[in-house]
């Protein structure tokens, strides 16, 4: 008998029907034990394999899950946890991860839309693309009926994102409490496309000092190398006042880096002592005192998009409502009350 024996070939040496041969190796548990092993045998013996593209095919189903990123990293969030969470949501579920990067250029065409998700094989793609994604790519994804979510991405549907507006609130209602009222926020510079998490963010920020009847203000901080020096010395100023500045609410840890130069190297002030800080962030902060952080969800928001395309897979028509996951917030030794000084001005 040659090599690569077909279904058919290999029942009728075994004298079985095909759909015997097919359970051997689809649900094995059905088929008794002297069965399947004379089937396995026979299977390595006249090289015959099970053709899994034909069988998901058939089935409609492939057990896998696509994660579509750009190849550029900066139209992704950071990957790595969202990856651990959604494997390992997964793999408690019976679903295969498929891990694949693309051009953003993929998506300018319907008909290199459609080569591309064929080549996935995929029951459901997790979109982790937020950022300069080509107008109407949903709608190409809608046109093929693939369940799509779409992860840390403000979308009105089939979308899971972390809360950004309650992280900031609620590090900036905590430095309210503790007795700070000339809280400023701080971020660096961005491009002419914006995450929505940096609007959120400044929202949250924003309204709490507006529930406390306190003015804010939002600060962009530029922290390339050239224009550091000249930085350190414009935050020093403004921290320095009047008003003097007590806290610092920062998007991420690069601008609150300035603020720590301005405040010890320029200011002579001590933190935490005479400067408070709190952060978002991918993780705890450390810098000689523990920072207080409020830490992006993202293993937490991987699990969750799994959770919601199996939910998507049952039924594609139906558009699920977005999911908020919440910070974990890491109180830290960075926020303290303002000293007596700070208070009187």
């Amino acid at each position: 008998m040659k090599q690569g024996t077909t279904q058919k070939e290999l029942a009728q040496i075994l004298g079985l029907t095909q759909a015997t041969i097919s359970l051997c190796f689809s649900q094995p548990e059905k088929v008794a034990d002297e069965t399947r092993r004379r089937v396995m045998e026979a299977a390595r013996r006249y090289g015959y394999r099970p053709n899994l593209s034909a069988r998901a095919m058939r089935n409609r189903r492939t057990d896998a899950i696509a994660v579509i990123e750009s190849h550029l990293g900066y139209e992704n969030s950071p990957a790595i946890d969202i990856i651990r969470g959604a494997a390992d949501k997964a793999n408690e579920v019976g679903r295969q991860l498929v891990f694949t990067r693309t051009a953003t250029a993929t998506f300018r065409s319907a008909d290199r839309v459609q080569k591309f998700l064929l080549q996935l094989l995929a029951d459901g793609v997790l979109m982790n693309f937020n950022v300069d994604v080509v107008p109407g790519v949903r709608d190409l994804l809608d046109a093929y009926w693939l369940p799509t979510i779409w992860m840390n991405s403000h979308l009105e549907s089939d979308c899971v994102y972390p809360d950004d507006y309650q992280a900031t609130f609620d590090l900036t209602r905590h430095l309210i409490a503790l007795g700070h009222r000339r809280i400023i926020y701080v971020d660096v510079p961005v491009g002419p496309v914006v995450h929505y998490s940096r609007r959120e963010r400044q929202r949250g920020y924003l309204g709490a000092l507006m529930d406390a009847g306190l003015p804010g203000e939002l600060v962009e901080i530029k922290t390339s190398s050239t224009t550091l020096d000249d930085e350190i010395t414009r935050v020093a100023r403004l921290m320095a006042g009047p008003p003097r500045v007590t806290a610092v609410v920062g998007y991420s840890m690069r601008p609150i880096f300035v603020c720590i130069r301005a405040a010890t190297e320029v200011l002579g002030w001590k933190v935490p002592q005479q400067l408070s800080l709190a952060v978002t962030e991918t993780e705890e902060e450390f810098i000689g005192l523990r920072v207080t952080t409020a830490v992006n969800p993202f293993f937490e928001l991987g699990r969750v998009a799994v959770e919601l395309l199996v939910q998507k897979c049952e039924n594609p028509s139906v558009l699920l409502p977005p999911r908020k996951i919440p910070f974990r917030i890491h109180w830290g030794d960075s926020c303290v009350p303002p000293g007596e000084a700070e208070q009187s001005l």
